[in-house]
């Protein structure tokens, strides 16, 4: 029989994906008491291990954001919701530096600047990661 154990936490966060590990290191930067739980190892289940690539959008690289929302709202069917897709874009670049300054390391062109690539269904542009280093960083 298993034994019940309580856990008291600031936060509570269910998942170890990309986006829970955000969450849960978010949150203890406030200075919370967080606990992550998972159904497996942290970065091993769901979709993170084939995380591969991250879009950004960034005015300072020439990106049009209602290009980008035009995209987006015609790959979904324009079923996703229109204010929280544009937050996300919005507040894409500043979780890529997030990435970066947690060790995640980029493709980089030739120059050294980091490699965007289109999307063959319009503007969004990906940079990609490596997702071995992104699991490692997670962890």
């Amino acid at each position: 029989m298993s034994e019940n154990k309580a856990v008291e936490t600031d936060v509570l966060v269910i998942g170890g994906g990309m986006a829970g590990c955000f969450a849960a290191i978010k949150a203890k930067e406030k200075g919370l008491d967080v606990t992550l739980v998972d159904k497996g190892y942290v970065s091993k289940s769901g979709q993170t291990p084939f995380a591969g690539s991250y879009a950004v959008y960034h005015p300072d690289w020439g990106h049009d954001l209602e290009a980008w929302m035009h995209q987006i709202n015609t790959v979904g069917e324009y079923v996703n919701n229109r204010l929280w897709t544009e937050i996300v874009f919005k507040d894409s670049y500043d979780r890529y530096q997030d990435l970066v300054s947690w060790g995640v390391e980029f493709d980089k062109d030739d120059h050294g600047d980091v490699l965007r690539r289109t999307s063959q269904l319009g503007p969004c542009q990906a940079i990609f990661m490596g997702w071995r280093k992104f699991a490692q960083i997670l962890r």
